[in-house]
């Protein structure tokens, strides 16, 4: 049975990282053997991303003296927890099939080889009588896996309200890291201090507790950027779909949506809307795009007249061809949106290969491209008020 900690750590990530992405039934069985092994207490895996967990929670019986505290907090989370870190790892390096279910109840492999990024976290819910200095622990040091991360779950709850996005609370962890090997465990400050200045963005800046007031001024304003819904039944509208090779049809496009910034997240949301309105109005409206500037994703928003909605595949198709190749990508998501009736009606397309030069596309881009030049913007990802 799975104790509260799991319950309340799969609850909350099935709604931070997505269903696709959580992990809460991990274990397998290696090849050559018939018993099963606990890859890890949680996980959570985005593309070539991994975040680990181990989770230890305080039993709130029995002696909650401060010394017994220090000893359960040694023993359970420096100790066996991250030792548990460092086996999940070993798993990875030796077996070349762990298969894991995510909480959409499908089962996948965890390529290794497609791995590039690995966050190591402990996540541990202490008893009320917890020392300052166990408190204060963020991290520790490991001769073989590095830096893992200590964090209360109060906290971790706290730094998840507060970056929401997948893409956000994974490069919060990568920033902390940085702080916490560059400075002094005297310099740390509490979590809500490191997540402030995660949000000003310095991880040159020494530490200081007051940043920690930054996180009550930041201006959320979720309904911007905001997507849940247009994500939801993708897997029954994919309509074209190159080069992906994936388990699960439509993880190659949500998994892109998980990878962007609140920042990019509205852009989509924009795009998306001004889409809306044309064919609400049967404006002819050229279509849009966007290019992410971490991944280097294309998303390309096709808005359908009402006289061309039988033709809006082929058109979703042959658009988010010419949009790829005429940028250079290696991947791009293509979206229709159109309008019969009542109902709106939302396509997707999913190209995933590296750009090579084509004749036939070269031409198109020359001679039938309706894209409109794309320009760079540069626009502060967090506004804090005054």
């Amino acid at each position: 049975m799975p104790t509260l900690l799991e319950e309340l750590v799969a609850d909350l990530n099935k709604n931070v990282f997505y269903r696709e992405f959580s992990y809460s039934k991990n274990v397998f069985v290696p090849s050559a053997a018939e018993t099963e092994i606990e890859f890890a207490d949680h996980v959570v895996w985005v593309d070539d991303l991994l975040v680990i967990y181990q989770l230890k929670e305080r039993d709130p019986g029995g002696d909650q003296s401060e010394d017994s505290e220090r000893k359960w907090f040694r023993k359970k989370v420096l100790n066996s927890a991250t030792k548990q870190v460092r086996d999940t790892l070993q798993f990875l390096e030796e077996h070349p099939r762990i298969e894991i279910t995510n909480q959409r109840g499908h089962t996948l492999n965890v390529n290794s080889g497609s791995i590039r990024h690995i966050v190591k976290l402990v996540l541990y819910k202490p008893s009320a009588s917890l020392p300052v200095d166990c408190l204060t622990t963020k991290s520790h040091l490991s001769r073989t896996a590095g830096l893992i991360h200590i964090v209360a779950w109060d906290d971790y709850q706290g730094l998840c309200g507060t970056l929401i996005t997948p893409a956000e609370v994974a490069e919060y962890f990568h920033f902390r890291e940085r702080l916490l090997t560059k400075h002094s465990a005297a310099d740390i400050t509490s979590e809500r201090a490191l997540v402030g200045q995660f949000l000003m963005g310095d991880s040159d800046a020494t530490p200081d507790e007051q940043n920690s007031l930054l996180v009550s001024r930041l201006i959320t304003d979720l309904e911007a950027f905001d997507i849940s819904f247009l994500l939801d039944g993708v897997a029954d509208r994919i309509e074209h779909q190159e080069g992906t090779g994936s388990d699960v049809d439509y993880y190659g496009i949500i998994v892109e949506f998980a990878k962007l910034t609140r920042l990019e997240l509205k852009e989509v949301k924009t795009r998306f809307t001004l889409c809306i309105d044309a064919v609400k109005a049967n404006w002819l409206t050229a279509p849009m795009r966007m290019i992410t500037a971490g991944s280097r994703c294309g998303f390309a928003f096709i808005p359908t007249e009402r006289e061309n909605v039988p033709r809006r595949l082929t058109g979703l198709k042959n658009l988010s061809h010419i949009a790829k190749y005429e940028q250079r990508l290696n991947r791009l998501v293509g979206m229709s949106i159109a309008k019969e009736g009542t109902d709106f009606l939302i396509d997707w397309c999913l190209l995933d290969f590296p750009w090579k030069r084509d004749d036939v596309l070269e031409a198109a881009v020359r001679d039938r491209n309706p894209f409109r030049p794309l320009r760079s913007v540069v626009r502060p990802r967090y506004h804090i008020r005054t």
